[in-house]
């Protein structure tokens, strides 16, 4: 089993959440060109709406190529 200082894990930041918000855009931009790479290739990267409650964001404060899901959980079990 991986460690999560390993790769895969170790290509992502502590806080994804944080990253795909349009205003760390500069910040991380190395993370959201590979998110946007693996969009073109099919890839769907989903997040929580309730998480994005939370934080006081809108949709319109994330990266586009996000889809946002009523509920992390729920979308689990889907």
């Amino acid at each position: 089993m991986n460690s999560p200082t390993e790769t895969p894990y170790s290509l992502f930041n502590d806080d994804m959440s944080v990253s795909i918000a349009n205003k760390n855009q500069d910040t991380d931009e190395a993370v959201v060109q590979r998110m946007r790479h693996r969009t073109d290739q099919g890839v769907r990267f989903k997040f929580c709406g309730l998480v994005l409650q939370n934080f006081g964001a809108t949709l319109a404060d994330m990266q586009p190529f996000l889809e946002v899901t009523p509920s992390a959980m729920t979308e689990l079990m889907h």
